[in-house]
């Protein structure tokens, strides 16, 4: 890959309101062994099922976009009606929500004091989140014209510099977030789903439905490497916080999708999930030896170990949970869907704690 042009971002200073909104993803060391996975009761299993066209309500989630932010016991997440709330998870409640027209896909940079909210029309609000106040500081940075195409994913770099975004138009952007411009990679494959960046921050990955996962070499701005054994249906992507891991998902119509594991060294497969899984969402724990995962085929969280290869399904989600994170300390998993909201559940026992909904 290449970079092929340089792109102005029109930058502009808004200001924002207050009301009512919602929020919440991380995991691997060693490569999990195969070994079947268990289901864990929720407090909420048994629910009746939906059929997959999940309506949106008013004040429901999106499901879509949620983060959580570093230090601060936040929750960010996108709303129906285009609006972004965060949420404090010591009280339990709404503390700030601002409109963002067709809010989706967010971001937040390591130190927690910037959010990235994507829109419908393939612009991104940069928010000051540093202090929660009625009016918050939001910077919209805007594409060309002739790209107004919807934003499916953004990742910020680990020191917070660079903000990757994905569009439905295939375009991967690597924006300078100071100077507010932005480089249009070339790479391979297209209907881009997923981005994440390493560790260290010298690759970004890009999954979609179509092609391999590609690996970019941030700094020469080129793909080195594409990952033949995931040929197609990128749905999610992750890096291990301890740098060792890529996960990502696999699927080659009408098969049943995968989970794959690859060593970060030489990008080599190193394990797949025993399971049949179909995940929109993944995320590992902080000590890097649990991967969590949404398969939208049960509606349940997933928990891969490992440890003992084992994993774990934490069933509760009536609708397909779309998002998942691990709190600070890994002691809990956040999962978040339309109609059930968030959903914390404890990582050790695979209990339900709480729900927090609109």
């Amino acid at each position: 890959m290449t970079l092929v042009r340089r792109r102005t971002l029109l930058g502009g200073l808004l200001a924002a309101g207050s009301a009512a909104t919602a929020a919440c993803t991380e995991r691997g060391s060693e490569g999990p062994t195969s070994s079947p996975t268990t289901d864990v009761d929720s407090a909420t299993e048994g629910s009746d099922p939906v059929t997959d066209a999940e309506p949106e309500t008013p004040g429901q989630l999106t499901g879509e976009g949620l983060a959580l932010l570093p230090d601060s016991g936040v929750l960010a997440a996108t709303m129906t009606e285009g609006k972004v709330g965060l949420w404090s998870l010591d009280s339990g409640t709404i503390e700030q929500t601002w409109s963002v027209p067709g809010a989706g896909a967010l971001a937040v940079t390591p130190d927690g004091k910037r959010l990235a909210v994507a829109t419908s029309k393939g612009s991104i609000e940069i928010v000051d989140v540093s202090t929660i106040t009625a009016t918050p500081s939001i910077t919209s940075l805007t594409p060309p014209e002739d790209d107004p195409s919807p934003i499916v994913d953004l990742a910020f770099s680990p020191d917070g510099s660079l903000l990757a975004s994905a569009s439905s138009a295939n375009d991967v952007l690597m924006w300078d977030v100071s100077s507010r411009t932005a480089d249009t990679l070339v790479v391979g494959g297209s209907q881009r789903k997923a981005l994440a960046f390493s560790t260290d921050g010298t690759q970004l990955a890009v999954a979609g439905l179509i092609g391999p996962v590609q690996i970019v070499d941030v700094a020469k701005g080129a793909v080195t490497s594409a990952l033949s054994e995931s040929p197609a249906q990128g749905y999610a992507l992750a890096f291990s916080p301890d740098g060792t891991w890529l996960a990502t998902t696999s699927r080659t119509s009408p098969k049943p999708g995968k989970v794959l594991l690859f060593a970060v060294d030489e990008f080599a497969l190193e394990e797949t999930h025993p399971d049949q899984l179909e995940p929109l969402a993944m995320a590992f724990s902080p000590d890097s030896e649990t991967l969590a995962l949404t398969d939208s085929a049960s509606r349940a969280v997933v928990l891969w170990s490992s440890a003992d290869g084992r994993s774990r399904r934490l069933s509760g989600h009536s609708t397909k949970p779309r998002a998942v994170l691990w709190s600070e300390d890994g002691s809990l998993v956040y999962s978040a869907s339309e109609s059930d909201g968030i959903i914390e559940w404890d990582a050790s026992t695979g209990k339900e704690k709480r729900r927090l909904t609109p």
